[in-house]
């Protein structure tokens, strides 16, 4: 993915369950920030798994919520109901982030009447608008393959 990364000339976030290599049975949800010279800039856990997360995935310290300096702009993200948090948002800003990822699982779902794409919209703008940053939101893919796979 560095080399890839290097190759395009891109810079990439991108999320992937990382193994602790301390551990051989923890997991935790992580965002992967890489710079388009192929650097592997740093690791984000998400620091509290929400719902059903938590049988999968264990929680962040919190050392990870800083930003990464790039010839664009320092990027920043968070994962899901993290961009929720006031505080995560708040050191980031702090931090001087002029980029912010905003990672979300596959077709958002919430609870019953809750609009979850309309309240990642809300979220995203008030970021944006109240850091004065870009805010990009990404969002896994799910493919008919997928599907037929998971769930025939």
């Amino acid at each position: 993915m560095c080399q890839e990364a290097k190759n395009s000339n891109i810079h990439v976030v991108i999320g992937v369950n990382e193994r602790s290599p301390y551990s051989g049975g923890t997991l935790y949800n992580s965002q992967v920030f890489i710079s388009n010279t192929g650097e592997l800039l740093g690791v984000h856990r998400k620091l509290v798994p929400t719902w059903a997360e938590k049988l999968t995935w264990g929680a962040g310290d919190g050392s990870s919520v800083k930003v990464y300096d790039t010839d664009i702009g320092k990027f920043g993200g968070l994962i899901c109901g993290e961009n929720t948090n006031p505080l995560a948002r708040f050191s980031l800003l702090a931090q001087g982030e002029d980029i912010h990822v905003a990672s979300y699982i596959a077709q958002p779902v919430g609870p019953e009447g809750w609009d979850m794409i309309e309240g990642i919209k809300i979220r995203a703008a008030a970021h944006s608008l109240e850091g004065k940053v870009f805010t990009l939101v990404s969002s896994s893919v799910i493919t008919e393959e997928i599907i037929d796979k998971v769930a025939p």
